[in-house]
């Protein structure tokens, strides 16, 4: 179901995030994986290439600032070419309040 899919997730350095994030990959989804913690990122990157199907990759992003928000789409969107609607697992009010300015 989500094979080929392309999906941003925020929070993905630990806890449900990371979850979503791995579950997504195994899945066989291309997964940007966004955080603060640019450790934790890197981790869920490392625990998701060896074991799972789809691509991941990282990206430090603060949800609360809009022009990280922009950019890591863009990001996104010039690695994968498209985007399934955003997930987050912090707060996706936070999300839109960013995009919103």
């Amino acid at each position: 179901m989500l094979q080929g899919k392309n999906i941003v997730v925020t929070g993905a350095e630990s806890g449900i995030g990371r979850a979503i994030a791995l579950a997504c990959a195994e899945a066989g989804a291309n997964v940007c994986a966004a955080g603060l913690m640019p450790d934790g990122l890197k981790e869920t990157v490392a625990i998701a290439r060896p074991q799972h199907g789809g691509s991941i990759v990282d990206r430090r992003v603060d949800i609360r600032d809009k022009v990280q928000v922009e950019a890591l789409f863009d990001f996104a969107m010039n690695r994968f070419g498209s985007l399934e609607p955003p997930s987050t697992s912090r707060s996706q009010s936070a999300t839109h309040r960013a995009l919103a300015g």
